[in-house]
């Protein structure tokens, strides 16, 4: 269990960290960049403290990434919510707000869940059973990277967003180019957590057997990001 978790950490938390803190020095420390000589003396002479401030940093900085993609996936299902209970008549708001969903949730496992009919909640009850059982080594892959995916693509956003205030063309098309890089990762990511989380299942004993993952394809279930 605890190396489970230090790969997560590593992997989705601290790399998001790192990803978010070239960006930043990017948009607003260019200059610093640009003189790497005398970045490199500084870290040279500090390197000790530097390293030492620098991990839990880059950590608290990735969790706040997934923080604001927490948000973000709120928003979504709100949206979803509003589509669902059919609040909105017009058709032209209508295909606006599925856009919407789309783009703020479809690249999430409970997206692409939402899209394929599935109750969400006994999906996750499945995923329950297969880490109970030992069987969730394979899923777990796919989860983490979609994980990791969907932090990127929100600070690639960020990025672009930041850029067309700016009116920095090349930035923000850099920005824009990564966003929809990343976004397509994360959907391939959930698409292939699902179908493997699926598969193991299928192919486990009781209590996963063919019956309960068929019944899957019911109505609404819980939420996960």
């Amino acid at each position: 269990m605890p190396d489970k978790f230090t790969i997560r950490d590593f992997l989705v938390y601290f790399t998001s960290g790192f990803f978010a803190l070239i960006v930043l020095f990017y948009i607003f420390n260019k200059e610093v960049l640009r003189s790497y000589s005398q970045f490199q003396m500084i870290i040279e002479k500090n390197s000790a403290i530097i390293i030492f401030l620098l991990l839990p940093c880059l950590y608290l900085l990735g969790q706040f990434i997934h923080g604001i993609d927490l948000i973000f996936f709120k928003i979504g299902r709100i949206l979803s919510d509003i589509k669902t209970k059919r609040i909105v008549n017009n058709k032209k708001v209508g295909c606006l707000l599925k856009s919407c969903i789309k783009i703020l949730n479809g690249y999430r496992v409970t997206g692409y869940l939402d899209e394929k009919n599935y109750n969400t909640h006994a999906f996750w009850v499945i995923v329950s059973c297969l880490q109970y059982e030992d069987k969730f080594d394979k899923a777990e892959y796919w989860y983490l990277m979609n994980d990791l995916n969907k932090a990127l693509t929100l600070i690639s956003f960020i990025l672009s967003f930041y850029s067309v205030i700016t009116i920095s063309v090349s930035s923000s098309i850099v920005g824009t180019l990564l966003t929809i890089i990343f976004w397509l990762r994360a959907r391939h990511m959930s698409v292939n957590f699902v179908q493997t989380t699926l598969n193991t299942a299928s192919a486990s004993k009781e209590p996963l057997t063919e019956k309960n993952i068929i019944s899957l394809k019911a109505s609404q279930g819980g939420a996960k990001n």
